[in-house]
C-alpha cells in the first residue's frame, strides 16, 4: 500500500501551476544564445531578432529558424508573450547541445502548431488535431513531440490540458501502430562484426582503406561508446587527444558536459 495522501498530490499542483519566471527565462536564453554563437562565426542567433542561423556540423551549411509566422495579429489572440516564450523555449534545445537540424525540425513543428491553433486557442483544437492526423506517421510523430515538449516547458499555453491530451494520444496511437524497431539478433551482430574484423586483416589498398575505415571506426567506437549516428558523424578529426597512458577521445564537445572516453 503506498504511503501518499491527498495533500501530497494537490502540492504537487500547486508546484505545477506556479508562475512561469519570464524575466529569468529571457536571462537565460540570452546567455545560452551568446554562448553559441561564440562556438562559431556562423551562428547568428541574436535573441531580439526573428531570424536564426545555426551552423550545421555535419552537413556544413546553415540551418535557418524564422519567427515571422508569429505575427502581431496571431499574438495579439494569446494572453503571453507567445514569441519570447517560443525563443526561450528554443534557447533550452541549443543549450541541451541538439544538432541544429534537430534543433531546426522541433522549433518549426512547434511554429506549425502555434499558427494553425492560433496560440493554442480552445475553439481550434479540433482543426489542429486533425491536421496533425493528416499528416504522415513520421510528420505526426515529429509534430506531437515538439508541442508536447514546448507545452512541458509552458504549461500556461494549454491551462484547459486539451492540447496535450489531443496530441498526446495521437503520439501513443502512432507509436502503437509503427511498433518497436526490431534489433538486430546477437548471432547478426556477432556475424558483422566478424565480417569488419576478416576484412581489415587482409593488405588493402589505400583506396579501399580509406573508403571503408569509416564503418571500421564506426563499429568499433559505437560498440562501446552509444552514440546516434548524427553524434558520430559531429567528432571532430583533431578529437582524439594522445596521452601517457593511451588516447583521449573528445566526442562530448557539443554538449555542455566536459568529458570524454578513454
Amino acid at each position: 500500500m503506498l504511503n501518499i495522501k491527498v495533500e501530497d498530490f494537490e502540492q504537487v499542483e500547486v508546484l505545477a501551476s506556479e508562475e512561469f519566471d519570464i524575466k529569468h527565462s529571457v536571462l537565460q536564453a540570452h546567455d545560452s544564445l551568446s554562448r553559441y554563437s561564440n562556438e562559431s562565426q556562423f551562428n547568428h542567433c541574436e535573441f531580439n531578432q526573428d531570424i536564426w542561423a545555426l551552423y550545421d556540423e555535419t552537413e556544413k551549411n546553415k540551418r535557418y529558424i524564422n519567427y515571422e509566422c508569429l505575427t502581431e495579429t496571431l499574438l495579439k489572440k494569446v494572453k503571453f508573450d507567445l514569441k519570447t516564450i517560443v525563443k526561450c523555449w528554443t534557447a533550452t534545445l541549443i543549450d541541451k547541445g541538439l544538432a541544429a537540424v534537430t534543433i531546426k525540425g522541433k522549433v518549426n513543428g512547434l511554429l506549425q502548431i502555434a499558427t494553425i491553433s492560433n496560440g493554442f486557442t480552445n475553439d481550434l483544437l479540433g482543426s489542429t488535431i486533425k491536421y496533425i492526423e493528416n499528416s504522415t506517421s513520421r510528420q505526426r510523430l515529429s509534430l506531437c513531440n515538439s508541442v508536447l515538449n514546448f507545452l512541458d516547458y509552458f504549461p500556461s499555453a494549454d491551462d484547459a490540458g486539451i492540447y496535450t491530451e489531443g496530441i498526446w494520444n495521437i503520439k501513443s496511437k502512432t507509436e502503437q501502430k509503427q511498433g518497436i524497431r526490431e534489433l538486430p539478433s546477437s548471432q547478426d551482430t556477432l556475424k558483422f562484426s566478424m565480417v569488419v574484423e576478416d576484412y581489415f586483416k587482409n593488405n588493402l589498398s589505400d583506396e579501399n582503406y580509406r573508403k571503408y575505415f569509416c564503418i571500421y571506426l564506426w563499429w568499433n567506437l559505437t560498440t562501446i561508446i552509444p552514440l546516434r549516428i548524427s553524434e558520430f558523424c559531429d567528432i571532430k578529426r583533431d578529437s582524439l587527444i594522445e596521452e601517457e597512458d593511451g588516447f583521449l577521445l573528445n566526442y562530448l564537445e557539443k554538449s555542455k558536459i566536459t568529458g570524454g572516453y578513454k
